[in-house]
């Protein structure tokens, strides 16, 4: 979600041809910050892109996530485990980008796409072949150069199988894995939300949003298990320091409520679901 706002708003000169680019979001849940030790995660790229004369812009993102030392949320295993420093090759994309694909009036509406190479272990693991997102933004200017944005992805997971064997999920006595260890492969992914990016100078901005993302997961006949539908609603507040113009910082602090498939009531606001996120970007 805050991966592409971020490089959206700091894309360096239009004229620039080629571009080099890295990006790094840390993040985790606010629970965890009092009490000390926790292993921090890190989604980064690093980038290389190309702009055409009809504007147009085709890339590619070396993917990997990096974890310090600490104690981890492990949701296979619902607990926490200890984990040391490790760095792991994530999936590398293939981008396209079209700052104007139409326009209405002071409205524009710009698009991307991205496909994924099955690189990381858990694309591995549930034999993946490819994962292809599309990406509109619906954009409209409003007072001292702030926006409003509205933005859909999707994405389409192409897979060779139904079903997995998570390697995560703790084993029996006896060795054998519990059956809630086999899960379904992932089939869609949606994300729709509203965005203000309201600039208080030339380097400070807020940017609240509200929105909802949804997953299908694959049913499997032959494992027993159902399809599944998952909805979350997410409402996030972040604030943008950009430090030069190719070089920003955004801190983030999201609130994600799950609509679907609980065990409890539907609470809104639950500090537990709070999560933070920084992200840092460079260009040249």
């Amino acid at each position: 979600v805050a991966t592409n706002s971020a490089t959206r708003d700091l894309n360096i000169e239009e004229k620039q041809i080629y571009k080099f680019s890295f990006f790094s979001l840390a993040s985790g849940r606010t629970a965890d910050i009092s009490r000390g030790g926790t292993s921090i995660g890190a989604l980064n790229y690093i980038g290389f892109s190309r702009k055409t004369e009809s504007n147009d812009q085709w890339g590619f993102r070396y993917v990997f996530y990096y974890d310090s030392a600490g104690y981890k949320f492990n949701p296979s295993k619902q607990k926490e485990d200890y984990v040391g420093h490790q760095t792991e090759i994530g999936d590398p994309y293939l981008t396209y980008a079209k700052d104007s694909l139409a326009q209405f009036s002071d409205w524009n509406l710009s698009y991307a796409a991205r496909v994924y190479l099955p690189f990381s272990k858990f694309s591995q693991a549930t034999k993946l072949v490819t994962q292809i997102r599309t990406e509109f933004n619906l954009e409209y200017p409003l007072i001292q150069f702030s926006k409003f944005n509205f933005i859909t992805k999707t994405d389409y997971f192409v897979q060779t199988q139904k079903a997995y064997l998570d390697g995560e999920v703790a084993r029996r006595d006896d060795g054998t894995y519990p059956t809630t260890a086999v899960k379904g492969t992932k089939q869609w992914y949606s994300e729709n939300y509203a965005e203000i990016d309201a600039n208080l100078s030339s380097k400070f901005s807020l940017k609240p949003r509200l929105g909802f993302e949804d997953n299908w997961y694959y049913g499997s006949a032959v494992e027993s298990i159902e399809a599944r539908h998952d909805t979350d609603f997410k409402s996030r507040l972040a604030f943008d320091y950009r430090a030069a113009k190719s070089l920003s910082f955004s801190l983030a602090l999201e609130n994600r409520t799950a609509l679907l498939n609980r065990k409890d009531a539907v609470a809104f606001g639950r500090p537990e679901d709070n999560r933070w996120s920084f992200v840092t970007y460079a260009s040249y």
